[in-house]
């Protein structure tokens, strides 16, 4: 499934992970977004309710691609695709 967003909006990526102890310290989650040889590091972060996200404002329109990093199972290794669109008016 490829996901679209325009150029410099944010596009979220939603995960499910757990949620015992203390996620806001205890679990790591990056996610790498690639677009030909540049690749962009990004944190993610725990949103509550066994919820994580990360947050990605693309600068450049086209095809991107993304995978995750993280110290829990659940969370790591996701992969996806991203088309930019054309930035919105205004």
């Amino acid at each position: 499934m490829t996901d679209t967003t325009a150029k410099w909006d944010i596009f979220e990526l939603r995960l499910s992970g757990p949620s015992e102890g203390n996620p806001f310290l205890d679990v790591t989650l990056e996610a790498t977004f690639t677009q030909g040889d540049r690749s962009i590091r990004v944190p993610g972060f725990y949103d509550g309710e066994g919820a994580y996200a990360v947050r990605f404002m693309p600068d450049a329109e086209g095809a991107w691609t993304y995978e995750t990093a993280s110290s829990a199972a659940a969370l790591a290794g996701v992969t996806g695709t991203l088309e930019v669109t054309p930035p919105e008016p205004g």
